[in-house]
C-alpha cells in the first residue's frame, strides 16, 4: 500500500511478468479484478512492472523491500 495523508493507504501493484508475456496496463488490472467481483476500495490505484520481485532467502515475497520502494514513489 502507498501512503496517503488523507486515506492512510492507497493500493499500489508491482507486477512480474512471466517470459513472453505481452505488457499489462494499470486499466488492464483493474477492469479484470472489478470482472472477478473485487471491492473498489481493493482495486489498485497505481502499478510498476518489475522484471522480478524481491525474495528473501527463503524465497518468499520481500513485503518490506517492496513497501520502501512503494515509499520513494512521488504521489
Amino acid at each position: 500500500a502507498k501512503p496517503d495523508s488523507v486515506f492512510g493507504e492507497r493500493v499500489f501493484v508491482f507486477v512480474e511478468l512471466t517470459s513472453g508475456a505481452a505488457p499489462i496496463t494499470l486499466e488492464q488490472v483493474k477492469a479484470c479484478l472489478i470482472g472477478r467481483g473485487v471491492s473498489v476500495e481493493l482495486i489498485p490505484e497505481g502499478m510498476e512492472i518489475v522484471d522480478e520481485l524481491p525474495r528473501s532467502s527463503g524465497d518468499k515475497l520481500a513485503k518490506g523491500t517492496l513497501r520502501d520502494r512503494v515509499r520513494s514513489i512521488p504521489s
